[in-house]
Formats: C-alpha cells, sequence, structure tokens
C-alpha cells in the first residue's frame, strides 16, 4: 500500500510492522559488540507504517546519541506501548498538538553521559526524521535536565498512521 506524504518527493510505503522489531535491527546494526547499547522492549501492538522509514529515524536519532556520548557512555534504548515522553506538550501551539500523546508505541534513546544535555544539534539527519514522522501523524521529541543527559525519542499511534 502507498500512500502520498506531506510533499511530493515523499511516499510511504506502509504494513504491518512490529517497532520492537525495528528497534532490534537498528541497534544490532549500530552496536555490534552489544558494549555500548542496553536495549528496554516490551512488545508494543503491530502498527500500520513504512518499516524503512522508520529504521532510518531510529538509526538518525541512536547515532546522534552515540556520537554525543562518550566511548564508555551509556545508551538506552526503550520501547514501549505507551508515551515515553517526559511531557506531552512537544512544543505544539496548537490546542490539538498539546493535547496528551495517547500512543500506541513509542521509543526513547537515553543518552546519560555528562554534558550531553549541553548538546542540543538540530541537522538535516533530524529534520529527515522529524519530517518522515510527520508523514506517520506522529511526534518527535527531545528533552535535557542537567546532569542527567538527554533523551529524544518518537511517538506513533496505530490508528491515526494508516
Amino acid at each position: 500500500m502507498r500512500q502520498s506524504g506531506g510533499s511530493a518527493n515523499e511516499a510511504l510505503d506502509l504494513g504491518a510492522v512490529q517497532v520492537v522489531d525495528i528497534v532490534a535491527d537498528v541497534v544490532h546494526e549500530l552496536d555490534k559488540t552489544g558494549q555500548r547499547i542496553q536495549m528496554v522492549m516490551e512488545r508494543a501492538p503491530t502498527i500500520v507504517a513504512d518499516s524503512g522509514k522508520l529504521a532510518e529515524v531510529t538509526s538518525s536519532l541512536l547515532r546522534d546519541a552515540l556520537e554525543a556520548s562518550s566511548e564508555d557512555g551509556p545508551i538506552e534504548v526503550e520501547v514501549a506501548a505507551r508515551c515515553l515522553a517526559p511531557n506531552h506538550d512537544v512544543g505544539g501551539t496548537s490546542a490539538s498538538e498539546r493535547e496528551e500523546c495517547g500512543a500506541s508505541v513509542s521509543v526513547a534513546i537515553r543518552d546519560r553521559s555528562p554534558g550531553s544535555a549541553k548538546r542540543q544539534r538540530i541537522d538535516n539527519m533530524l529534520l529527515s526524521a522529524h519530517q518522515i514522522l510527520q508523514l506517520h501523524k506522529g511526534r518527535l521529541w527531545f528533552a535535557a535536565e542537567t546532569g542527567q543527559g538527554r533523551v529524544a525519542g518518537f511517538c506513533l499511534n496505530s490508528e491515526r498512521a494508516a
């Protein structure tokens, strides 16, 4: 099934996907030794999405966290059957964007390295991730706390992704 996205060049190749499987594949690809990334995953519902594009988003966020962390800095990737955003107001200005997320699945990538909270990098890679999630009617979010590191993630709703 193909669905046109927000721009003329974007199309989603939609199918039933398990976000847990997508994230596990990306983590394995980026951390072949299993030394730098810890996974915390619960089986989330199957959603309708473009698996390749969700892998691209996950890879972008995880690469950014790996680049920002120290060599021994812990990176945690969590997949849950609920919204993991620390704050449901993810920068939206309209009333609908400030509503509780209600996501059926979300992914959080936590970098607890010292100083990582100061790193605020928005580049083409993250802009692309944001655009892909908009096509899926999902949300990209970031949070940082001094001394606690930072977390980046995304939320998807199976009903809205179709």
